[in-house]
């Protein structure tokens, strides 16, 4: 299942959950890693997915800074 979808917006945090990135919305971390979704589910992340879990997030985090710095055009600009 895990191939099929985009590496960039999902990750496996635990061998039985895979996350969509746009609906994370915290980070918590005490003595275990855990994630707090957009709908307020909490899901642990496995101690041995945990840093490529947090790369993987920082590289998302990334992306989405950098477009965000890109200029806001319409998209059918073009078109007309």
């Amino acid at each position: 299942m895990a191939t099929r979808l985009a590496p960039e917006l999902f990750v496996r945090s635990h061998k039985k959950n895979i996350i969509n990135l746009l609906y994370l919305k915290e980070i918590h971390s005490d003595q275990k890693l855990v994630v707090t979704l957009a709908n307020g589910d909490e899901v642990e992340v496995s101690r041995r997915k945990a840093a490529p879990f947090l790369k993987q997030v920082q590289q998302f985090q990334q992306r989405m800074d950098d477009l965000s710095l890109l200029p806001a055009e319409p998209v059918l600009a073009g078109l007309c």
